[in-house]
């Protein structure tokens, strides 16, 4: 996907964004990436990686945008179809039905911080 190329990460992390990223050993397993400290433009991780592990590195990234934006008040997301109940079960309430814009369906959540 052109979105997660190199080249791609680096000219989004110069546009306000950060990205963590969670590794064992020398296998990259969870990254999330989040732009103006308020909004998830990328979450994923291994199977591996899921539960508590993808969690911590959620919690980790909220913590990031809070001591940012002593003033955050929520965290939101274009969550997938597939992944709508992971981030429910983070929390996220889903704010709209599903959409889908150029081909790729979601559905818009946030959560209150």
């Amino acid at each position: 996907m052109p979105y997660i190329a190199p080249a791609a990460i680096a000219g989004q992390l110069e546009e306000n964004c950060f990205a963590l990223v969670a590794t064992a050993g020398a296998d990259i397993v969870g990254v999330i990436e989040v732009r103006d400290n308020s909004d998830i433009c990328f979450f994923s991780w291994t199977a591996a990686f899921s539960g508590k592990a993808s969690a911590g590195l959620f919690c980790r990234g909220l913590e990031l945008c809070g001591s940012s934006d002593a003033e955050l008040s929520s965290l939101t997301v274009n969550a997938s179809p597939n992944s709508r109940m992971a981030y429910e079960a983070m929390g996220f309430e889903p704010t709209d039905d599903e959409w889908c814009t150029n081909g790729i369906r979601f559905v818009p959540m946030i959560l209150h911080v």
